[in-house]
């Protein structure tokens, strides 16, 4: 299973509980909109995404920005295809915008982390993490556990761990869960998470890194 997938696919339901129940409503900009939907279907349906189509996808949402500089979705699209063509410099202002825009979003506070640690600052990169951390785990006190989203914002909070290096206390948390699912694609999916390795969880693949791309020390 591809990593960056599955930390879009939880924040993806991070947002829609971050937008229904934390946030007042943005109206979008119909042409931004158009323009974002145009750069979504171009990725979506490319049978060979290489550069080019990023490339192509991000002209796109650059438009849909100017015409609404507000379109939080519009920023987290280009950030996702700025990853996938490893621009992680180019990442980074752009990961301070959605923050900009959702301060209080422990997914964008999560992906800013993670945009300082790509583009070289580490120290900085973990002050987000620990933010994050603090932001899910006032958001799982409050919500019930038979809330929607509730086992998507665990998730997601099991990857800081591992972005934290307590990788056993994200298996810990992430067991009970394993357990009592029963659908097997959700079993393989948190299986899946519980073996990540730091360098996954941060790359979204299985690559060498110095020791120095870690900037958290046991």
């Amino acid at each position: 299973m591809i990593i960056n997938k599955i930390k879009t696919i939880l924040g993806l339901l991070t947002l829609t509980w971050y937008f229904s129940c934390a946030q007042p409503k943005h109206k979008i900009n119909p042409e931004a909109r158009k323009l974002n939907d145009s750069a979504f279907n171009m990725v979506f349906h490319a049978i060979s995404k290489d550069s080019a189509i990023y490339k192509n996808a991000i002209g796109l949402l650059d438009r849909a920005i100017k015409i609404d500089s507000n379109y939080f979705i519009a920023w987290w699209s280009k950030f996702s295809y700025q990853n996938e063509l490893k621009d992680y410099k180019g990442a980074l202002p752009t990961a301070k915008k959605m923050l900009t825009l959702k301060p209080n979003d422990p997914v964008a506070i999560m992906f800013t982390g993670e945009a300082y640690e790509k583009a070289g600052d580490s120290s900085s990169a973990v002050k987000y993490y620990k933010e994050a951390l603090l932001k899910y785990n006032g958001i799982l006190d409050t919500m019930s556990v038979k809330n929607y989203y509730y086992k998507s914002m665990e998730t997601s909070k099991a990857i800081i761990l591992i972005l934290l290096n307590q990788q056993k206390q994200s298996r810990d948390m992430l067991q009970p869960i394993y357990q009592k699912e029963t659908d097997s694609l959700y079993k393989s999916f948190y299986r899946d998470i519980m073996s990540y390795t730091r360098k996954e969880a941060l790359l979204g693949k299985r690559i060498d890194v110095s020791q120095d791309a870690n900037p958290i020390k046991h």
